[in-house]
């Protein structure tokens, strides 16, 4: 799996690229517990580049010879598997999952209070987080995620629980995303015999010294940011019209600006708001071309908010918001444009009591 290179100018030195980025989070491990004066459990987080020595690179950003992995690895007390404090808020949250010894019953949904039967308490609770994550700020559609269990013969030997995330694509069907590791104290026992360091930490409740174990909750950056387009994309047969039906917060358009009326004190009123709204989203002025061509092209582009400047504006210090996916709009004072738009954006509010429908004029 390793890359090799060969390092320097006319030498045979020979190197190789790391495979994965799990190691640094180890290697500064005593550093880190230190600094954080000594508290377990602990997480390190980790985003960087690592390299397979790929034979056969194909489907776009799924297998690639170079690659970012995001990476948290927690250190906690393996007495301790069994407990979480705030289990209680997801025990009766229902995973996705397909389970090695049932897997010809496919994906099931299970709560985690059922789950920690055969799983512990504190890797369950993280598959919860986990499944949220990719539900709510990835904007996962439900029936296109599941946890694929490994059985001892697929997963690593030092695994001693091990499920993937896995995302149903098209026409590539289930591929990994990502994983949730119970590692055991494999990485660090290791480190400490190689170094001849001692990685144990003090439990101050239980008055005693033990090497932590490792649960590692380990994601592709690029498999997952195209698991997102693809997912996100649509042809929408009624617009005639591709959609990227993006989660808001993922959008990297938040609204577009459209003033309709080519006067100076509406283009004064579109650049006053676009300066005001600039302050916490990015947002743009579209100026050019019919509406309906407006409305498509930030379709197109996955702009979630089209924020429109009309006669009315001006009168009733109002605009309209139309929403990307539903082509549905409403009429929002300019001076609570920033707070509708921000609630709008983390989905706190649903878009129609967001403000007053109103009929749209342009056929989608």
């Amino acid at each position: 799996m390793m890359f090799p290179i060969e390092l320097g100018v006319g030498t045979t030195t020979k190197a190789f690229l790391r495979p994965e980025t799990a190691q640094s989070p180890y290697l500064n491990f005593k550093t880190q517990n230190e600094i954080l004066r000594n508290k377990i459990p602990m997480g390190l987080a980790l985003i960087g580049r690592a390299y397979r020595n790929e034979l056969s690179p194909r489907n776009m950003l799924l297998r690639q010879r170079s690659f970012f992995q995001a990476e948290l690895q927690i250190f906690f007390n393996p007495k301790k598997i069994n407990e979480h404090e705030n289990f209680d808020s997801i025990k009766n949250y229902k995973l996705r999952v397909v389970l090695s010894d049932q897997r010809n019953k496919g994906i099931q949904k299970i709560s985690c209070y059922e789950l920690i039967k055969r799983i512990p308490k504190f890797y369950v609770y993280h598959m919860a987080k986990v499944q949220q994550f990719y539900f709510d700020a990835l904007n996962f559609q439900e029936d296109k995620f599941r946890f694929y269990e490994l059985n001892e013969k697929e997963k690593a030997f030092y695994n001693k629980y091990h499920f993937d995330m896995e995302a149903d694509i098209g026409n590539l069907g289930w591929v990994e995303m990502g994983g949730v590791h119970y590692r055991t104290d494999h990485d660090l026992k290791g480190h400490q015999e190689v170094s001849c360091q001692n990685l144990s930490v003090y439990d101050e409740e239980s008055k005693e010294r033990f090497i932590p174990h490792v649960l590692e909750l380990s994601f592709g950056v690029d498999r997952n940011f195209q698991a997102i387009l693809m997912l996100a994309y649509d042809f929408d047969s009624k617009r005639n019209n591709i959609v990227l039906r993006l989660h808001p917060k993922l959008a990297p358009i938040k609204a577009a600006v459209f003033p309709i009326i080519k006067k100076p004190e509406y283009e004064k009123m579109s650049d006053d708001i676009i300066k005001d709204l600039k302050k916490e989203f990015n947002v743009i002025a579209d100026i050019s071309g019919s509406i309906g061509r407006r409305y498509a092209r930030n379709d197109e582009s996955g702009t979630p908010f089209c924020i429109t400047i009309d006669e009315d504006s001006g009168k009733k210090k109002d605009v309209t918001i139309r929403d990307r996916d539903t082509t549905k709009q409403i009429r929002v004072k300019i001076a609570d444009l920033k707070d509708v738009l921000k609630q709008l954006i983390s989905k706190e509010i649903a878009f129609e009591k967001a403000g007053k429908l109103v009929e749209t004029r342009v056929k989608e």
